[in-house]
């Protein structure tokens, strides 16, 4: 499971980013792609617009159309404890790389 931004072209606030008042500025949205490694192919994915962007939901909503037994990989930015509860919740294995605080 991994998350990337894609830039797009159309005008849209909620994708619109301006670094500065001279700028032209860029749109952007976010997707969150779910790959199997074994059948080389992605098997879910979600778009989200970009300022909103939330990839702890994006999991959580692909987590309940998994339906063979896996061990999901993510990424920083994954990882909480609801993410945690729903694996468990659907006995799937998983390897999170969480932030480091220290």
């Amino acid at each position: 499971m991994d998350g990337s931004d894609i830039p797009i072209i159309p005008d849209d606030y909620g994708t619109h980013y301006c670094a500065n008042n001279l700028s032209k500025g860029y749109n952007m949205m976010h997707l969150n792609a779910l790959y199997d490694l074994l059948n080389k192919r992605y098997v879910d994915a979600v778009l989200q617009n970009s300022r909103s962007a939330n990839e702890r939901s994006a999991l959580i909503s692909m987590i309940d159309n998994i339906k063979y037994n896996s061990i999901i990989i993510t990424d920083r930015g994954y990882e909480s404890y609801n993410t945690i509860a729903h694996l468990e919740n659907n006995e799937l294995k998983y390897v999170i790389r969480i932030k480091n605080t220290a």
